[in-house]
């Protein structure tokens, strides 16, 4: 029996010894709290961005993005609206235009107000007011106005993506396409979910996904 657990330990010393010369194995850590189920997150701060929304909506405030940033309230380090969203009001005057790069997967908008056009990686889709339109991550995004001006909201999966260190995929490859959804369309939809789901007595809830050709049926 000594003899046994003396070679246990004696080749467990050689184990430990030979980890301090691994640099992987001298990275791993080992944690498990015993009230790990009880620890409590800060809850993501309320937060209404009325200024925000009135500057984008004000005649005399200039082409540009207005980002709603809480990124230092919940501690993340790149700019967020919440830990993996980010949303900018885009606002554009009448005929003029607008750019961005965002290192996300995808972008969606939804358009408050005007029309126009929005162009990437070579193909450019039209807008009008209430539409909701996709484009694909990576590459430049384009925001033309007509002659009344356009303001839109914008979301995209940006603080995701720098949590992950991940660079923005290449529009062909991105999960997201450029794709329009008018209003008149998107609201019979809903309308039409919401009768067949109201049939359902089991239902949990009421929901319509907008998808595309590259990522749904």
């Amino acid at each position: 029996m000594n003899g046994s657990a003396s070679g246990a330990q004696t080749s467990t010393q050689a184990e430990a010894r030979e980890g301090e010369d691994d640099p992987h194995l001298a990275r791993a850590r080992y944690y498990s709290p015993s009230n790990i189920f009880q620890v409590k997150r800060a809850p993501i701060p309320r937060r209404n961005f009325i200024e925000e929304c009135e500057r984008a909506r004000a005649d005399d405030t200039p082409t540009g993005w207005i980002t709603l940033d809480i990124a230092e309230e919940i501690g993340v380090e790149a700019p967020a609206t919440t830990p993996l969203m980010l949303a900018r009001y885009a606002k554009v005057a009448p005929r003029e235009t607008l750019g961005g790069h965002f290192t996300a997967s995808g972008e969606i908008y939804y358009v408050i107000s005007g029309d126009g056009t929005a162009a990437k990686a070579g193909e450019t889709l039209a807008f009008a007011q209430s539409d909701v339109f996709t484009l694909p991550g990576g590459a430049a995004t384009t925001l033309r106005a007509g002659d009344d001006g356009a303001v839109l909201f914008q979301v995209t999966n940006e603080p995701e993506l720098a949590f992950h260190g991940l660079s923005a995929p290449e529009p062909s490859k991105s999960p997201t396409v450029a794709a329009r959804y008018p209003i008149e369309s998107w609201l019979a939809e809903l309308i039409s979910a919401r009768n067949v789901n109201n049939q359902d007595e089991e239902r949990s809830g009421q929901a319509l996904h907008l998808t595309s050709e590259r990522n749904g049926k």
